[in-house]
């Protein structure tokens, strides 16, 4: 719960799966819009001084969660590959 809110208020959500209602979003990952009725996932964030939700599409939500490659040191892990 954020200082600001109420004790009988519920807490704002960080993390929304739904379909895209209106098809105005963008992927943060690819800067592509996101169509309407297409699967999305909302991750609250601290934009611009300010917490905003920002829209992934669902295949998407992988790299702006691990944005970076592991070091080629790390390919032989087993964790290293993706999933299927």
């Amino acid at each position: 719960m954020s200082d600001d809110a109420q004790p009988d208020e519920p807490a704002k959500p960080k993390i929304i799966f739904e379909k895209a209602v209106s098809g105005r979003s963008t992927c943060k990952a690819t800067g592509e819009k996101i169509e309407k009725g297409e699967l999305r996932v909302g991750l609250e964030a601290f934009l611009g001084g300010r917490i905003s939700m920002t829209w992934q599409a669902r295949d998407n939500l992988r790299r702006v969660l691990a944005p970076n490659p592991l070091p080629s040191c790390c390919a032989a892990l087993p964790h290293s590959s993706p999933p299927p």
